[in-house]
């Protein structure tokens, strides 16, 4: 009996997610006049995405809910280096900083025909050591 293994399931299943995600608010990645990924998101509803994207003369890719993006992870929502959906802490590379590690899995690189090259992963980033929650009250 040809059975497919339980981590190949798992895999095939992440992977039709990120080809054909719910409707709902994501993460698009801007890229630069070159088509290099830049450290910029844009949060946009699936219906405003799809009117959008395709339209605007910057490459924008949409970011997997589980990649560890700083800025727009759940770890960043209560965190005081959080503006927006831009991560602004001072050991972020983006920022000029050494880096900001992030514990998450491993990304899992992926291509499929007429979708291009994505990646995705397991689980969602568990911990950000730049992580600092905000002492402000909410709105």
């Amino acid at each position: 009996m040809n059975r497919v293994p339980a981590k190949a399931n798992d895999s095939f299943r992440r992977v039709k997610a990120e080809l054909e995600p719910p409707p709902g608010v994501y993460g698009w990645q801007e890229h630069d006049g070159r088509d290099e990924p830049e450290s910029i998101a844009v949060m946009l509803c699936t219906a405003c995405s799809e009117r959008l994207i395709d339209l605007h003369p910057r490459v924008y890719v949409r970011i997997s809910r589980r990649a560890p993006f700083p800025g727009i992870m759940d770890l960043c929502i209560d965190c005081r280096h959080r503006a927006g959906v831009t991560c602004i802490h001072p050991d972020r590379l983006a920022n000029g900083g050494p880096g900001l590690h992030i514990d998450a899995a491993p990304g899992m690189p992926a291509h499929a025909r007429g979708y291009g090259s994505f990646t995705t992963y397991a689980y969602p980033p568990r911990a950000c050591a730049g992580q600092s929650v905000s002492d402000k009250e909410g709105p």
